[in-house]
């Protein structure tokens, strides 16, 4: 080997390894397939009790086998008595979905997911209610300074009414939930918001951070574009965090709202994952790697390349 060969090889080290070590793929930073229910930092909020006339609309006239669920006997706005409908949000059985496999009207396949299954969470079986206000909420996701390309990403099944104005948002908060700001899907995700309606009695937008006073658009998804047509109602969601999150702690609420109607099955969601890539070091928090264990420091391994040229052209003179 010449000593030129050598001198070029320290300068590239140089070079190289003073740029920042990237793990360059995705860390996964939170994930739940829902399998095991909920952990620690997620909880369900089931209908704040928003409606029209601002009480709780949750008693409705159902059979147990529509309701798909235990009900419990109440007195309800009906003075006869109702059965209390429970198909709020819920970790259910994907298999409980009226629309699972793809069994909805004529066996729409838009219908179902086919990347789903075992436990999910949404709507527990037939149709949602009127006026209904439901989230789930992921709170402390702790994003780390040293990574970037944050993505929030899961799998998704819906049938949603678009005249109510019915309709389904993710929104970010870092502030321990104090404020919300709506979080809007990528252009290539499955999922795409669409303005669904004004404000009325649905409180998607009190939610989602969105504006609430008379007459404000009302953004989220119920499977139709601006147009009214129908676009896709399942597939993957996808979802980018901004950068300026880095090192915050941040909360999620994935939020569903109705108007008047209660005719459609709603939404459910599996597989939720947030990611980050490593802009230094690696592993989960990107830890950087061990300045004096097997992997030397940049400068050091830079430095050893400078010597072993230095050693090379003394023994050249040496032998000359």
């Amino acid at each position: 080997m010449s000593y030129k060969n050598i001198k070029l090889m320290a300068a590239a080290s140089v070079i190289a390894l003073s740029a920042p070590l990237s793990a360059g793929a995705a860390e996964m930073i939170f994930y739940n397939d829902f399998e095991n229910g909920l952990g620690a930092n997620e909880s369900i909020v089931i209908d704040p009790g928003e409606s029209a006339s601002g009480i709780d609309t949750r008693w409705a006239k159902c059979a147990f086998s529509l309701c798909g669920k235990a009900e419990t006997w109440g007195s309800g706005p009906d003075s006869s008595g109702t059965y209390q409908d429970v198909r709020n949000f819920d970790v259910h059985d994907q298999s409980t979905n009226p629309y699972a496999g793809g069994n909805g009207d004529a066996g729409n396949s838009m219908k179902h997911n086919p990347n789903m299954s075992g436990q999910v969470l949404g709507h527990v079986f037939a149709n949602y209610d009127a006026h209904e206000d439901n989230y789930y909420q992921i709170d402390n996701i702790s994003l780390s300074s040293s990574m970037e390309d944050f993505q929030l990403m899961f799998e998704f099944d819906s049938w949603i009414r678009s005249d109510s104005p019915d309709g389904f948002a993710v929104a970010i908060s870092s502030n321990g939930g104090s404020s919300w700001s709506l979080l809007d899907p990528t252009a290539n995700s499955d999922m795409q918001y669409a303005n669904i309606g004004t404000i009325g009695d649905s409180s998607l937008n009190a939610l989602t951070g969105q504006p609430t006073s008379s007459g404000s658009t009302i953004r989220g998804f119920d499977g139709f574009d601006n147009y009214g047509n129908m676009i896709d109602m399942a597939g993957t969601a996808m979802f980018d965090i901004a950068n300026t999150y880095a090192g915050s702690t941040i909360s999620l609420r994935f939020a569903f709202a109705s108007g008047e109607s209660s005719q459609a099955e709603g939404i459910n969601i599996d597989g939720v994952k947030v990611t980050g890539v490593c802009i230094s070091g690696s592993g989960p928090d990107c830890d950087d790697p061990p300045s004096g264990g097997d992997i030397p420091e940049p400068g050091s391994l830079a430095l050893a390349m400078l010597g072993v040229a230095a050693a090379y052209r003394t023994r050249k003179r040496k032998n000359a």
